[in-house]
């Protein structure tokens, strides 16, 4: 299973939310996503398992399992 459903925020949101994404992947190997930069924070929960990065922008950051985290704004892919 590989879902990625996409819905557009409530009008008085809309100035400051792009867009609501929601993944969900069940039954596929482990994989790696890149997390390029952009204009854009992009908020994250986790409902099931946690999400683990093997790297951030900042190479002074250790890599971390997270259930939940905000990103972007940064340089550098993560």
């Amino acid at each position: 299973m590989d879902e990625r459903p996409v819905a557009c925020p409530a009008p008085p949101l809309r100035p400051y939310v792009s867009s609501y994404t929601g993944y969900r992947q069940a039954g596929l190997p482990p994989g790696r996503h890149r997390g390029l930069p952009s204009p854009r924070l992009t908020l994250i929960f986790t409902l099931d398992e946690p999400l683990t990065l093997t790297g951030h922008p900042d190479p002074g950051q250790a890599p971390g399992t997270y259930d939940t985290l905000i990103g972007g704004l940064h340089t550098r892919p993560a």
